[in-house]
């Protein structure tokens, strides 16, 4: 097989090390539910990058202005229902808190609305990326 993305491969190499860290973590302090997320989180992204690093059909330029706009449309929805979903999920979360006082609530809380503050962080230094690229 032939690499075509070699940042991808290197991504995946490197997150397939994280998760032999997390397994070798998790065999010598015992059972914890965090190392076990982590391991199979940096598992699947691993894998994903290896996967993409090795497509030939991502290399492909795209067919027609169809292709782009479905393309654009798709990633837009993408971050709307990444957002709204975040908050949603943050505003139900924070009406528990209010009535439980749970602390592990408040910090699901503003963990939905790092998500969210990093989200549009994004947009908009790949807004200003492409404004100066393009």
């Amino acid at each position: 097989m032939k690499i075509y993305h070699k940042r991808s491969f290197a991504g995946g190499i490197l997150c397939l090390l994280l998760a032999v860290g997390c397994g070798a973590l998790l065999a010598a302090e015992g059972f914890q539910v965090k190392l076990l997320v982590s391991l199979a989180l940096l598992l699947f992204l691993g894998g994903v990058d290896l996967v993409w690093a090795m497509s030939r059909e991502s290399r492909m330029p795209r067919g027609d202005e169809r292709d782009r706009q479905i393309s654009e449309k798709s990633a837009w929805s993408a971050y709307l229902v990444l957002t709204n979903g975040c908050w949603m999920v943050s505003v139900v979360v924070l009406l528990l808190y209010a009535v439980f006082r749970s602390v592990a609530l408040l910090a699901a809380a503003v963990t939905l609305f790092c998500v969210i503050l990093a989200a549009f962080v994004i947009l908009l230094c790949t807004n200003a990326y492409y404004e100066r690229h393009l």
